[in-house]
């Protein structure tokens, strides 16, 4: 791993295991600000990062320890995030929480450090009711609807 990115999640990561991708140079700026308002979520305890997407839970699997988000595991609370810089948007790829509250904390973990440019968007919703929850809360940011 990058020295620099160990250094920046040793000083950053609030003693959560954060791992970065091998190829990873530098995080950017708003990338940076979520991996931080996530490792401040008491149940969040892995975070993989790519170049541009990101993956947090309370639990991991496998070798590697990816964080697990996929949604409707029984136990995990998780979030998988991927970020288009070219077209400043943020894709909330998959999210799950078997406990109450922690869906809308991972959303504000993202949504808090949205940049005014940025547009958030769900790839695929399948939360009976939870993003809409979410849209009427943030209805300061424009949502892309795909």
């Amino acid at each position: 791993m990058n020295k620099s990115l160990s250094l920046w999640a040793i000083k950053n990561g609030n003693g959560k295991a954060i791992s970065f991708a091998s190829k990873m140079k530098l995080l950017q700026p708003y990338q940076a600000d979520v991996i931080r308002n996530l490792t401040e979520i008491d149940v969040i305890q892995f975070i993989k990062v790519k170049e541009n997407a990101v993956w947090a839970s309370s639990e991991a699997k496998g070798h590697h320890k990816l964080p697990v988000t996929r949604p409707e595991h029984f136990s995990a609370v998780g979030i998988r995030i991927e970020f288009d810089f070219k077209f400043q948007n943020v894709e909330f790829v998959e999210i799950n929480s078997p406990v109450k509250g922690y869906g809308k904390k991972m959303v504000d973990a993202v949504l808090s450090s949205l940049p005014l440019a940025w547009h958030p968007t769900v790839v695929f919703d399948q939360s009976d009711g939870f993003w809409e929850k979410m849209k009427a809360h943030y209805s300061n940011v424009e949502w892309l609807e795909i």
